[in-house]
This record gives C-alpha cells, structure tokens and sequence, in this order.
C-alpha cells in the first residue's frame, strides 16, 4: 500500500490527498530527460483504494448544486471544500505520456460515479466523463438537494476539465440542462401513455 499523501506531494502539481492506495503496474519508457521519459511512458497500471481525502474538490456541492438546479431552489448549508471517497479506483493505460482511465470509479457517501478519462502526464491537462447515481441520503445535506424516485433512475452527467497545476474547485460541473430534458422527455412519455391507456379503455368498452 502506498501513502497517497506523499505521493501527491512528490508529484509536480495536483490537488493534495491522504489515505492509502494499491497499485499495479508493469511500466516502460525510453529517453534521456525527465521530458523524453515522460512522454515515452507506456504501460498499464491498476489503482484502488478506499477511504482517501482529495483537497479542494468538493464534489458533495458540485452534485447538490446540480439538483438544486432542477429543483429550481438554492443551497444554504455549508458543505466542505474536501471530497471524501468511500472507494475510488482506476485500470489506466499508459500510451505515449497519456494515461487514459477506463474505467474510472469513485463511491461517495450519497453517490456512485463512473466514466473514464485521460490525462496528458508531461502538461498535466486532464478531461473525463463521468455518470452519477445518486442516492436519497443526498437531502440529507441540503433541503434544496433532496431527490425522489426519478432522480435515483437517471444517471447524472459531471464534465471535468482542467490542469493540474490549476484549481480543483473548478474542474468539474454537472450538467443539469440535460437532466431537466431528460425529465421533462420523461414527462411527456408519462402523459402520451396516460392518454393512449384511457383511449384504449374507451375502445374496450364501447366494444
């Protein structure tokens, strides 16, 4: 097991982190600077780990904003400026300096979020696509956040975009227009067989 704390503090960049993670990995480069080695790396590499600290990512907020978002209503508790994973994990492949994360899995304590991603190793650029599954402990940390059924069955979509050396807090966002198309979609669908179920019941009994 390696000290993630340590880790992150030896790397050039990233957002602080503690806990402990396992790695795998059977990796090659060629060259003769730091750069050429960089990116030359190649190789796959395996990461889990559980109940680690990212600093300055304070996913928790960036999901409960999104839900406050479609239930058109604002967040008022104070939420930490730290995510807290109860599970993160990783298969990264390493091709040419870029590490590309397939799949990517992080369990928060009121959501799952899956997706991949990639990060440029020798410029720090980083970009993934994530899905979140929320669960109904979510309103537990603000009013403005709490989710019904419905919600629990979409599948919420998080962009992150950034550098390394940049902030955190800004990476990542969800997108809530899509969610509030795919509900008003869903809304409509609802409706049409609502009208196609009494229509059908009219034919039956007039037959």
């Amino acid at each position: 097991a390696l000290d993630v704390s340590r880790v992150m503090a030896a790397l050039d960049g990233g957002p602080g982190a503690s806990g402990t993670a396992n790695l795998s990995w059977k990796l090659r480069a060629t060259g003769t600077s730091s750069g050429d080695l960089q990116r030359s790396l190649t190789g796959p590499v395996n990461f889990t780990t559980d109940d680690i600290t990212v600093e300055g990512i304070g996913l928790e907020r960036m999901v409960c904003q999104g839900v406050a978002l479609v239930n058109r209503e604002s967040l008022t508790a104070e939420f930490p400026a730290d995510t807290r994973f109860r599970a993160l994990s990783a298969d990264v492949r390493i091709a040419d300096g870029v590490a590309r994360l397939d799949p990517l899995i992080a369990q928060l304590a009121a959501a799952s979020l899956t997706g991949k991603g990639h990060l440029d190793i020798a410029s720090g650029d980083l970009r993934a696509s994530l899905r979140a599954q929320l669960s109904p402990e979510l309103g537990e940390l603000d009013r403005a956040c709490r989710i019904n059924e419905r919600y629990t069955k979409l599948r919420w979509p998080v962009e992150c975009e950034g550098n390394l050396a940049g902030d955190p807090a800004d990476w990542c966002t969800v997108d809530a227009t899509e969610i509030i198309k795919d509900l008003a979609e869903g809304e409509l669908k609802r409706k049409a067989e609502k009208e196609a179920n009494k229509l059908l019941k009219k034919l039956l009994e007039r037959g």
